[in-house]
Formats: structure tokens, sequence, C-alpha cells
């Protein structure tokens, strides 16, 4: 199964997820990034005898006002709210998807193939009518394609060993080594970004011993670094790198646990039962992932 081969709203709304979620992240990018530009230009606040102190204070007001008003835009255009819902879209799609071509409840092989693809055609229309908030990003990707492809039916009709193999390699342990990477992508920026925080708190109480032994200073770095610990943090928080690391940690082992049970898969009611049993869990770190992202 390649992305194409996916139905048609499972490819638009994972496009339209990603849209959705550069752009949150780029614009959060430029707040902060306008909060550190206000905090330097304050710097020099100290020695109002400076000619250019009032261009820097006009700087400094002038990227707190962006800031305030790119915050308020944010808010209002909700892209991560957009970002959430057209991600559950995409994750709700490739779950019934994989029911169906692996032929498990309710999309049985015993049923006429007409009320199969009914059936599943009819759970497309409803994921979408339950995240409706979704249908204004998705309305931007429209494009065209299937919703039920050849190589969907295809592996229909293939033999139980066939579909199991399929299920196996290329949903399992495809997910579990998305888990698996991904969990140690978020371990390892959470602890860059703890020892990013740690050395600019250590400048900042170096900046503030040398100048209190100084104090002749035209520019007051401490506020720089403040902020940035701010904002440092801040964003450590945007990202969830720590939260991200523990749930796609114990996913990767959930999922390494329903592998080891494959065996003992013989007849089409214990494969429909694995089948379920793995899905429930990748949906289950999924409903997690958008509790922790609300």
């Amino acid at each position: 199964m390649t992305h194409s081969d996916y139905p048609c709203l499972f490819q638009l709304s994972d496009s339209a997820s990603l849209i959705e979620q550069k752009s949150y992240i780029n614009l959060c990018r430029i707040d902060f990034v306008l909060i550190v530009l206000a905090a330097f230009f304050s710097g020099f606040s100290l020695n109002p005898n400076l000619k250019f102190f009032k261009w820097c204070a006009l700087f400094a007001l002038i990227s707190l006002i962006l800031s305030f008003c790119l915050k308020l835009i944010i808010k209002i255009g909700k892209w991560d709210k957009k970002w959430f819902d057209t991600r559950a879209v995409a994750e709700s799609v490739k779950t019934v998807t994989w029911r169906y071509i692996m032929g498990v409840e309710p999309y049985e092989n015993s049923l006429s193939s007409e009320d199969v693809d009914r059936k599943f055609v009819n759970k497309l229309n409803e994921i979408l009518k339950l995240t409706s908030k979704a249908s204004g990003s998705l309305a931007k990707n429209i494009g065209s394609g299937q919703q039920i492809s050849n190589k969907m039916r295809e592996i229909r009709q293939m033999n139980i060993e066939e579909r199991k193999t399929i299920y196996f390699q290329q949903r399992i342990k495809d997910q579990k080594d998305w888990y698996s990477k991904k969990a140690k992508y978020n371990s390892d920026k959470e602890t860059m970004w703890f020892w990013v925080t740690i050395i600019v708190e250590l400048l900042a109480i170096l900046t503030s011993i040398y100048i209190f032994n100084t104090l002749n200073n035209t520019f007051n770095p401490i506020g720089i670094f403040t902020t940035l610990i701010v904002v440092f943090t801040a964003w450590n928080q945007t990202k969830k790198h720590g939260d991200l690391s523990q749930s796609y940690t114990i996913a990767a082992q959930e999922l390494i646990s329903i592998e080891s049970l494959a065996v003992h898969i013989k007849n089409e009611e214990k494969l429909s039962d694995y089948v379920r049993d793995t899905e429930n869990a990748i949906s289950r770190e999924h409903t997690m992932w958008c509790a922790k992202r609300s």
C-alpha cells in the first residue's frame, strides 16, 4: 500500500494536516523571534543618552506590537485546531481502510462486494461529518481520486496468509518503526532543548555578575537571556517533545507485543480479532495525542 493507494479522503486530509501543521509551527517561530527582538532592543534602554536610543525603543515597541497581533492571528486562525482535526480524519480513514482491505468486521469477505463498498464509503462520509471543522482545510486541497482503489480491492481478494503478511509488514511494522523513530527523535530534542536552556541560564548568571562589577554598560543582555529561556521552554511545550517521546514509546512497545501474537492467526475470525486489537491500539495512541495537544 502506497500513499496513492489509500482513499482520496486520506490523501486530502493527510496533505491538509501537514500544511496546517507547517503554518502553525512557522507562525509560532515568528512570534518567538519577535519577542527576542523586543528584548534585544530593550537592552539599550539603560543608557538614554545614546543617539539611537529612541530608535531602539521604537524597534522594541514595533516588535511587541507585531508579536501581539500575531498571537491574535494565531488564535483566530486556529491553525493548531485545523492541524488536529485534519490529522484525526487521516488516521481514522487509515484505520477503516485497513479493516476493509483485511476483510474484517464490518467488512467481512462473506458480504457482497457492493454491500462492503457501500459500507466503507458510508463510513468515510460519517468520519467527515463527525469532524466537520476539518472541511474548510480539506476544501483547499480538493483533488481527483477514488475512495476505493484497485489495490485495496486486490488485497481483499488474497488468501488469509497473504493478507496477514501484508498487514504485518505494511501496517504493524511500518507503524512500529514510525513510533520508534519518533520516540527517539522527540527524546533527543527534549534533551537538546534542556541543555540549551541550561547554557543560556548560565550565561545570564555570568553576565549579571559582570554587569554588577562593571556598572558602566551601554547594553544589558540579561533581558535577552531571560527571554530566550522563556522562549525555549515555550517552544519545548509547543512541540511537546517529552509527552510525545513517552506516548510513542508506549505505542511502539504495545505493537511489539501485538506483533508477537501473529503466529496464532489460523482463520478469518482470529485475523479479525487481531486487526481489531491492533487498530484499537493505534487509535488509542492517536486519541491520546489529540488530547495532549488540546
